[in-house]
């Protein structure tokens, strides 16, 4: 029956077809237009390979749910690398620098760092200019002395302890 169904609507698009080339109305796109807004029957079928459409319990068949499988594996793929294709360097931030706001705003947010550092009696150093001297030293970072550390290492000490006394 899927067959016979595949069979009419094939030679009714060559009939349409021959229609349109004899100067006739365009019945495919009228009749496109009535089954969107109706939800026709090409809502209730599965478009297979070479415009083949399966109806009905046909679509239930073990090989067609596989081959849709496939095709859908393939259209996500496709879809994917279209997406990505459509990406600019505007998406990864690469010009966010060319109008000069960020740097500004950088800027700005790096005072306030430095002043923060400087108000806590902090040490600033000076920051290396090329970044292989950063990564070659350390000294741009500021390290707790090891009073500092042997004060907050007491500090965990004394609440682990009331906190297991309240128990």
């Amino acid at each position: 029956m899927n067959d016979e169904i595949n069979k009419k609507l094939r030679e009714k698009y060559h009939w349409n077809k021959r229609i349109r080339q004899l100067g006739g109305a365009n019945y495919e796109q009228r009749e496109q237009q009535q089954q969107m807004e109706n939800g026709g029957d090409w809502q209730q079928s599965i478009l297979g390979s070479g415009g083949y459409r399966y109806f009905g319990a046909a679509k239930d068949l073990p090989g067609v749910q596989e081959l849709f499988a496939k095709a859908a594996a393939a259209v996500q793929s496709k879809r994917k690398k279209r997406d990505f294709k459509r990406l600019t360097p505007d998406y990864y931030g690469w010009r966010e620098e060319e109008d000069g706001v960020l740097l500004e705003v950088e800027e700005a947010a790096s005072k306030r760092m430095k002043q923060a550092i400087l108000a806590e009696g902090g040490q600033l150093y000076d920051e290396p200019t090329d970044d292989d001297e950063l990564l070659e030293t350390n000294e741009s970072l500021t390290m707790p002395t090891q009073e500092a550390l042997a004060a907050a290492l007491l500090q965990r000490k004394k609440r682990a302890l009331l906190e297991r006394l309240n128990m």
